[in-house]
């Protein structure tokens, strides 16, 4: 059931942050400076798009009670659909120029739930494939990658060509032509290795491991280094990795990758609860500034952005308020800089 509501309000922050909006996920359309969010209601969730940086509301629909809690919110290369998996694992798609839902179709169930005490399904993933708006990389509970076309299925998975050693995909870099993989986090299973996928009409093909990374890299053009970070890149998207697995097994960086303003930023814990974002040269490692400028956040800041009109947007987790996407207008006016 599809009806159209008001979301959760819009409201002024508390720690010098000019405006939050309540939210689960969140994604932003950079070149037509709009911001998507769903945030759970209870009994299904709201789907709202906004402008940026005012953070106008331009239009909402609540998806009611056929629909489990969202567990990922991607927005297609192109901008014109929104892309929801559920805990049911259900995968909808919604135009965003109506958010009328246009395309659902089911992830397979191919794991067994992490525990007896833990049986909500939250492994899976989605991500939109690069020049490709209607094409779709899913990742299954199990770790499987498998492409789909609309709701069609690719030929060939990453079960059709393993990569050694690897377990459970967790992809960094999604392009029509390549993916990227890492070991998705596993404190019992550490791979510091990076895996290349080839991506055709048919699917995936044999992969490239990197074992070696402080040698194999910058092997193909996505492969960057600035400053000692490395960095996997393209026109659409930048990911910073390290190259060895934390205690966690993890080996995404916290680092948000801004290379047109040639910036990182890097999410700075202060103890409970509290955070900062911290500002460097992505060239030469050079420290640019801090926000908010003595100050916290209330918060753990996360995923954090930068448009071109000198905008800030970022996630924010806010204990025990829940989560939020919060809008900085012109930030360096809010933020510490060095000189």
């Amino acid at each position: 059931m599809l009806s159209f509501t008001i979301p959760p309000p819009v409201v002024l922050a508390s720690d010098g942050v000019p405006l939050v909006i309540g939210a689960d996920l969140f994604q932003v359309d950079q070149a037509r400076k709009l911001l998507y969010i769903v945030v759970g209601t209870g009994s299904g969730w709201v789907l709202a798009s906004y402008n940026l940086p005012a953070g106008d509301r331009i239009q909402s629909a609540t998806v009611g009670n056929e629909v489990s809690p969202a567990v990922d919110f991607q927005l297609s290369s192109d901008g014109a659909y929104l892309y929801v998996t559920d805990t049911g694992l259900n995968v909808m798609r919604f135009r965003t120029d109506t958010l009328v839902k246009d395309l659902q179709f089911q992830i397979a169930a191919d794991a067994p739930p992490l525990s007896s005490s833990n049986t909500v399904e939250t492994r899976h993933k989605l991500r939109p494939l690069d020049d490709t708006p209607e094409g779709l990389l899913v990742v299954t509970p199990a770790g499987r990658m498998i492409v789909y076309d609309r709701d069609q299925q690719r030929p060939y998975t990453t079960t059709d060509f393993p990569a050694p050693g690897f377990t459970a995909m967790d992809p960094v870099l999604v392009h029509s032509t390549y993916v990227y993989a890492l070991q998705r986090a596993d404190v019992y299973h550490l791979v510091p290795c990076v895996v290349r996928y080839p991506l055709d009409a048919f699917g995936f093909g044999p992969p490239e491991e990197f074992c070696s990374i402080g040698t194999d890299w910058a092997q193909y053009p996505e492969m960057k280094t600035y400053a000692g970070i490395l960095v996997l890149q393209n026109d659409a998207e930048a990911w910073a990795i390290s190259q060895t697995p934390n205690s966690f097994g993890n080996m995404r960086l916290p680092y948000s990758c801004n290379p047109s303003q040639n910036l990182f930023a890097i999410s700075n814990s202060l103890g409970t609860y509290a955070s900062n974002i911290l500002f460097t040269r992505m060239d030469t490692g050079d420290s640019v500034g801090v926000f908010p400028a003595q100050a916290a956040l209330n918060g753990l800041a996360a995923s954090t952005l930068l448009l071109d009109d000198g905008t800030l947007v970022f996630f924010e987790q806010v204990i025990p308020r829940g989560s939020r996407v919060a809008i900085v207008p012109q930030w360096q006016t809010l933020a510490q800089l060095y000189q």
